[in-house]
């Protein structure tokens, strides 16, 4: 008696054609997301180090050792909000653009946290990919598809790209400004934000949806009056 040829399926090391042509718009504007957001935190880090060394000599390696054992670069920025607030405590115009920028980076950090982590599935009708709805649910996944405003305006995502490539150059100008002063000439206007009115107007749809669904309907019952 013969044993049967067990014959073991080989698993696919490529995905379909047909989803690498949708998936690699998305692809390119993600990957040039997190690439321009690591340049600017280059920047930020630059800064860091002039901070924590004297005028830019040693040590930096403590710059560097702090700034690698934060856990998040939300607390790396923190980290440079604190020493810009002690080192410019007589400079207030400085210390207020260190600030702005600050805040404008945690403005967008959210849509590049999204960029990067957000589970995507492929939506072959619509020509695109679409947030994963096993991720949170099919009515909650619909909503929140609402946010994203990429799908109906195709600018979103290039506009935060260039928003953060802007406020990376900011940071560097603004670097040479503080600690340069023989080099000190004006700083241009600090850039304007072409991502952020659909920002606004997504994280207003976020808060409403984090709400307990009581909230949820209360709010929407008044937009109604």
């Amino acid at each position: 008696m013969t044993r049967a040829t067990r014959v073991h399926r080989k698993l696919p090391r490529e995905r379909p054609a047909e989803q690498l042509a949708l998936l690699q718009p998305r692809a390119v504007q993600i990957g040039r997301l997190i690439f321009e957001w690591a340049a600017l935190h280059t920047e930020l880090f630059g800064m860091f180090w002039l901070f924590v060394g004297d005028g830019g000599k040693p040590p930096r390696s403590l710059a560097t050792d702090l700034w690698i054992s934060a856990p998040s670069d939300t607390a790396q920025r923190r980290m440079l909000g604190t020493f810009a607030t002690h080192h410019l405590v007589g400079d207030r115009a400085n210390r207020d653009r260190v600030n702005w920028l600050l805040r404008a980076i945690d403005e967008l950090s959210t849509y590049r946290n999204i960029a990067a982590h957000l589970a995507m599935e492929f939506d072959e009708r619509a020509g695109r990919p679409r947030m994963a709805i096993a991720i949170d649910g099919v009515r909650r996944a619909a909503a929140l598809r609402n946010v994203f405003t990429e799908w109906d305006n195709p600018s979103f995502w290039p506009n935060v790209v260039c928003d953060v490539y802007a406020l990376a150059q900011y940071a560097n100008l603004l670097t040479t400004h503080i600690f340069a002063k023989n080099l000190r000439g004006p700083l241009p206007y600090r850039p304007r934000l072409l991502s952020l009115p659909a920002i606004e107007a997504a994280n207003k749809t976020i808060g409403l949806l984090s709400r307990p669904k009581r909230q949820r309907r209360q709010s929407a019952s008044r937009a109604k009056l």
